[in-house]
């Protein structure tokens, strides 16, 4: 549901970094899922301090699990809240490279509980943290995704992710 308590309806969103696209073959296929949590006009973020990038929290689902758990676990691991993801709003699906496809399930999600967020190892060494940032302000950051193409690929593509995915959230709810 959204803010207003309007059912999200689902939007598909599909770019390519490279030459190949959707009807090449890939030999991996990696699917992440992703939650959009909002609360008073503030939306939280996975904040990595190291290299001060900010991300929609989530990460790539398990054998056996469902995206709905993916993105639980994640989104608590991450950042320590609890939250339950009550929309799938969102499919964000990447071609990156040559041999891989990223398929990204976004959700709308609402807060049930907080604790310490349970970090790896290579999340400590990014400085991760969850930060609440104003919505119009990630926006801003997210839609200039262009100007990191050539400097920054890497953050080239996850921005535009975020920002497809977060354009997609605010035109539904």
């Amino acid at each position: 549901m959204g803010e207003n308590g309007k059912m999200l309806t689902n939007c598909v969103q599909i770019f390519h970094t490279d030459k190949n696209g959707p009807d090449e073959k890939y030999r991996t296929e990696r699917i992440t899922c992703r939650g959009i949590v909002v609360n008073e006009g503030k939306i939280l973020i996975s904040h990595e301090t190291v290299g001060d990038l900010f991300l929609i929290p989530g990460g790539g689902l398990e054998p056996g699990e469902t995206p709905e758990e993916c993105c639980k676990r994640e989104v608590m691991e991450e950042t320590g809240y609890i939250i339950e993801p009550v929309n799938h709003f969102a499919d964000v699906y990447m071609y990156y490279g040559s041999d891989t496809k990223y398929i990204n399930h976004f959700y709308a999600c609402e807060i049930k509980s907080h604790r310490e967020p349970q970090l790896l190892d290579y999340e400590i060494e990014l400085g991760l943290r969850p930060d609440w940032c104003d919505i119009e302000e990630i926006y801003e950051i997210y839609s200039n995704y262009k100007k990191y193409k050539l400097s920054e690929p890497e953050r080239y593509v996850l921005y535009q992710r975020e920002f497809l995915a977060l354009d997609c959230y605010l035109k539904l709810r």
